[in-house]
């Protein structure tokens, strides 16, 4: 971040925030990174407003695109917690349980955990009558984690 902003001097330009609301509340951004930035659009937008925003722009797949091969298991799995938020709110249940699925394999521990994770199940079950078995195989699992 010295670097950018050292650079932005030299140019005589200003750096731009690129995270967001979701960010900051769940916890994932770095200080004095990712967060420093004096000016950042969208920081006032939560994830789903800032695809929603992409979407408007002509830009939809514009956050499928983004290589996460960099980023630690543990903030793999909470973007895929956001996207699988993403789907329930456009009522996807099948997409919205894949990218739990797949956020259970890099981070089994942390998704268990996780209150919103219990919640986001929660609110797919009452999406699907009945539940498919994949659902209530992920319910089961974050049963089994807050019961121990």
């Amino acid at each position: 971040m010295l670097v950018l902003f050292d650079q932005s001097a030299r140019l005589n330009a200003l750096p731009i925030g690129t995270g967001n609301k979701t960010e900051r509340l769940m916890g994932y951004f770095t200080w004095h990174a990712d967060d420093t930035p004096p000016v950042n659009p969208i920081g006032d937008l939560f994830k789903t407003q800032v695809w929603a925003l992409a979407r408007h722009l002509g830009r939809p797949r514009a956050a499928a695109t983004v290589d996460t091969s960099g980023l630690s298991a543990e903030r793999r799995a909470r973007m895929l917690i956001d996207v699988a938020r993403a789907h329930a709110q456009r009522r996807q249940v099948r997409e919205a349980v894949a990218a739990l699925r797949e956020a259970e394999e890099i981070t089994p521990e942390q998704v268990r955990s996780h209150d919103l994770v219990r919640q986001l199940v929660s609110d797919l079950l009452t999406m699907q009558d009945p539940p498919a078995s994949e659902l209530r195989d992920l319910e089961g699992r974050l049963t089994a984690k807050t019961s121990v």
